[in-house]
């Protein structure tokens, strides 16, 4: 799966800007995609949430790429 082929503009720019080595025109298998998302999901449970809890504007942008990704 291209990681292109289903995130919108918005999404495709976060990531681009966060994890520079990923291609978003190559096919990954699923097994990479589960490192890719581990990687994402790093980021989201490290930066996604204040210290009360609250979802922070960048896991507002995370969170729907994370389902995505695991969705396909």
């Amino acid at each position: 799966m291209k990681i292109a082929d289903i995130l919108n503009e918005t999404e495709f720019d976060f990531l681009k800007s966060h994890f520079h080595s990923l291609e978003f025109k190559r096919d990954y298998s699923d097994d990479e995609l589960i490192e890719i998302e581990e990687k994402i999901d790093d980021l989201y449970v490290g930066k996604g949430f204040t210290k009360d809890g609250e979802l922070t504007e960048l896991g507002q942008l995370i969170e729907p790429i994370v389902d995505k990704i695991s969705e396909s």
